[in-house]
């Protein structure tokens, strides 16, 4: 089985507005200073590490992306065989996304035990990761 999910994220900077006040032990209360927090987006296109790693059954392979952006998302054998694409050229929106992988190849059969690299290409990164199986 394979599975994917899109959690959002803004597509600019969250702010937050917050008023201070402190009550004194004669119960008289006074308003401090305002304090604002910026929570500046994500810089870069991620590939964050499957859990669980090593699997066996199934793993989580998630990204986050910064901008709207064609990915493909593929699993390679050790030999850089393609075993599996999660992902082909597709037109994804700003945001994380979590896919998981069952183990098995393109043709839905159970890959063997041993190391496989996660490879997510857009039109200007290729970032990698590597998975071990173990059954």
């Amino acid at each position: 089985m394979e599975a994917e999910s899109k959690v959002p994220i803004p597509a600019g900077m969250d702010t937050l507005h917050y008023q201070l006040s402190t009550r004194f032990t004669s119960g008289d209360q006074a308003d401090l200073d305002s304090v604002t927090i910026v929570s500046l987006p994500a810089q870069m296109l991620r590939l964050y590490q499957n859990y669980p790693n090593p699997f066996n059954s199934q793993t989580n392979i998630t990204i986050s992306l910064v901008k709207n952006e064609v990915i493909s998302l593929r699993i390679f054998d050790i030999s850089g065989r393609r075993i599996k694409t999660l992902v082909d050229n597709e037109k994804r929106e700003t945001g994380f996304y979590n896919f998981i992988w069952d183990g098995k190849n393109d043709h839905g059969s159970l890959t063997a035990s041993g190391t496989y690299y996660a490879l997510l290409q857009t039109q200007d990164t290729v970032r990698a990761i590597k998975l071990l199986q173990m059954r």
